[in-house]
Formats: structure tokens, C-alpha cells, sequence
């Protein structure tokens, strides 16, 4: 073994020993979903598109959970993590195909990918599939987020989904057509939560010119109206 392979695995035992990873995998894997990250989606991406010509992609993003951690702290916040990765989980091992792959994002498990297959019939994957698919995981993640935050607080939460087809392209490489499908998926994400933000505003308005109506027309205090039948005098 030459000297540079030695100086590699001490220093792969060294951060296996450190990490507390039972091996090499563990290290790709997300320390509080224990999913695994980008790299290796893009790995299950790349051995799709050898036989088939676009694959599915679905985004689910929860980076506006983040309040969650503010009001009852990291704990909780990672155990509701965990709780929607396992609802996704869940989907994929009751509705999707094997080859389908689940895979997080980022570090602070702010994202969620969705890799959906062709389906078996060999027939080309349809953006009513990704419809299909979308609708199922906004019925488990509403009810697993109904069951596990009150009420009054679930409305200041939201997940957003963006979906999005990689298609073979001999002149493009696999890991560059996911990157590049992700961020338009991404994008679809913000104009949706931007939406959700100006309507929010819009209903706020409304309920205060009602107040500042109210306030107009309610029955003046004594002490106010004293001082203005003073001013007139």
C-alpha cells in the first residue's frame, strides 16, 4: 500500500472514530433524518436515465418550519423533522416503485427530494404523475403536521412542493440535469411561498382599516370628549 492510500484510511478512521459512523456510508447519510444527501441521488438519477429518458423529481421544502425551533427549541423541531421524513418514507414504500429514491438537500433538513421513476408499462412519465404524487404527500404531511402542532400554531407553518422532469441529454451530464431541474423546482417553491406572503398581507389590510374604522367610530371617552367640548368653547 503506497503512503497516500495509508494517509486515506488513517484519515477515514479518524473521522469514522470521531463521527461515531459504523462506515463510509453512514458519513453521507443526514444525522437527523439518517437520509441520504445529494450525491447519492444524483448516483440513482444517472443509473435511471441509462434506460429510460426523464425521471421525476419532486422538492419539498419545510425552510419555513424555522419557528418551530424558536418557540420549543432544537429538540423538538428535529423530532418533527424526523417525524416528515418518516411520513415521506411512508409514500414512497406504499405508493411509489422501488426505484424511487428519497434524499435531503440540505444539512438543517430544510429539503426533501423525491426521485419518481418511469412507470413499468415503459410508457414516458407525465407531469399528472408528479400531480398524482404531489397530492398524496400534502395529505400526509397536513395530517401528521394537524396531529402534532396546535392549532394556533399551525397556520404560522407551511411546506411548499416544486416539482420538475430531468430528461437524458447525451450533451449534458446526469448530476448537472438534476442540479439544474432542483433549482427550477426551487424557484416554482419561492414564487409559491412569495404568493402565499402577498396574500397574507392582503388579508391583514383589510382587518386594519376595519379596526381604524372602529376605533373612528366608537363612542368617544369621557375625558376625550371633555377636551374636544372644551376646545370648541
Amino acid at each position: 500500500m503506497r503512503k497516500s492510500q495509508q494517509l486515506e484510511r488513517q484519515l477515514l478512521q479518524h473521522v469514522l472514530r470521531t463521527s461515531g459512523a459504523e462506515d463510509a456510508d453512514a458519513l453521507l447519510l443526514d444525522p437527523v433524518t439518517n437520509l441520504p444527501g445529494l450525491s447519492a441521488l444524483a448516483r440513482e438519477v444517472a443509473q435511471v436515465l441509462e434506460n429510460r429518458n426523464r425521471v421525476g423529481i419532486l422538492v419539498v421544502s419545510i425552510a419555513q418550519f424555522s419557528p418551530l425551533e424558536d418557540v420549543y427549541g432544537w429538540e423538538v423541531f428535529d423530532e418533527i423533522v424526523r417525524g416528515i421524513a418518516r411520513r415521506l418514507g411512508d409514500i414512497k414504500a406504499e405508493s411509489l416503485r422501488s426505484d424511487d429514491a428519497l434524499a435531503e438537500l440540505s444539512l438543517n433538513g430544510n429539503v426533501f427530494i423525491l426521485m419518481l421513476s418511469p412507470p413499468r408499462e415503459r410508457r414516458p412519465l407525465r407531469a399528472s404523475d408528479l400531480t398524482r404524487i404531489k397530492t398524496r404527500v400534502s395529505q400526509k404531511l397536513d395530517a401528521y403536521l394537524g396531529e402534532v402542532l396546535p392549532p394556533d400554531f399551525r397556520h404560522r407553518v407551511n411546506y411548499f412542493i416544486g416539482s420538475g422532469m430531468v430528461k437524458r441529454d447525451p450533451s449534458v451530464r446526469p448530476q448537472r440535469a438534476l442540479f439544474r431541474t432542483i433549482d427550477e423546482a426551487l424557484v416554482s417553491v419561492k414564487n409559491d411561498q412569495d404568493r402565499l406572503a402577498r396574500r397574507r398581507r392582503g388579508n391583514r389590510l383589510p382587518c386594519r382599516r376595519a379596526s381604524r374604522r372602529a376605533r373612528r367610530s366608537a363612542p368617544l371617552s369621557r375625558r376625550t370628549a371633555a377636551f374636544q367640548h372644551a376646545r370648541r368653547a
